[in-house]
């Protein structure tokens, strides 16, 4: 994909516009002018301010961590339950909780056996 090299959304962009607000211009019209939200122009500034050039590049919105993830050896016992059984996610929730006393969504087995 190709972008404009003046375009305001790409990080030399936002970058401009972060030293116009560092110049002392009204942070709300600068994002006014250039199409933007002043939140989203005040979060550039503050990652540019704390990170430099490189708090303006695109970052990935996973999460970090996911503490309430399903352990893997609760994701083994659904995986081996539904080849040995095929029973579909409810069921199998229903399975693991009588066999095993693991407490499962059905949901949360749906997506351990999609994985």
């Amino acid at each position: 994909m190709t972008v404009h090299a003046n375009a305001p959304l790409t990080p030399e962009g936002s970058l401009r516009l972060c030293l116009c607000v560092d110049a002392g211009r009204p942070i709300a019209r600068i994002a006014a002018e250039a199409g933007i939200s002043r939140r989203c122009l005040a979060k550039w500034y503050a990652r540019w301010r704390t990170h430099g050039e490189d708090g303006l590049l695109d970052h990935s919105s996973r999460p970090s961590a996911s503490p309430t993830r399903t352990s893997e050896g609760i994701a083994d016992l659904v995986e081996a339950l539904r080849r040995q059984t095929r029973y579909g996610p409810a069921r199998l929730a229903a399975e693991l909780e009588r066999l095993s006393a693991v407490t499962v969504a059905p949901a949360t087995a749906s997506s351990c056996v999609a994985a």
